[in-house]
C-alpha cells in the first residue's frame, strides 16, 4: 500500500470526501509544463532535422591536405 492508497482509506474510514485529482491546481500546473516540454522536444528534434538536411551540410574548408 502506497501513500496514495492510505490517504484513500483513511478518509474512507473516517467519511470525508477525497479531493478529485482535476480539482488540484497541481494537476493543471503538470499538464501544462507537460505539453510545453513536449513542444520544446519536438521543435528542437525539427530544428536537427532541417539541418542536417540542409544544403550546405557538408560543405568543409580545407587548408591542407596530408598524405
Amino acid at each position: 500500500n502506497g501513500p496514495a492508497q492510505q490517504e484513500k482509506w483513511w478518509l474512507a474510514i473516517h467519511n470525508l470526501k477525497a479531493r478529485n485529482v482535476t480539482d488540484q491546481p497541481l494537476f493543471f500546473l503538470a499538464l501544462v509544463a507537460v505539453i510545453v516540454g513536449m513542444q520544446l522536444f519536438l521543435a528542437g528534434f525539427l530544428g536537427e532535422l532541417v539541418q542536417l538536411n540542409g544544403p550546405k551540410r557538408n560543405d568543409y574548408l580545407v587548408r591542407e591536405t596530408l598524405r
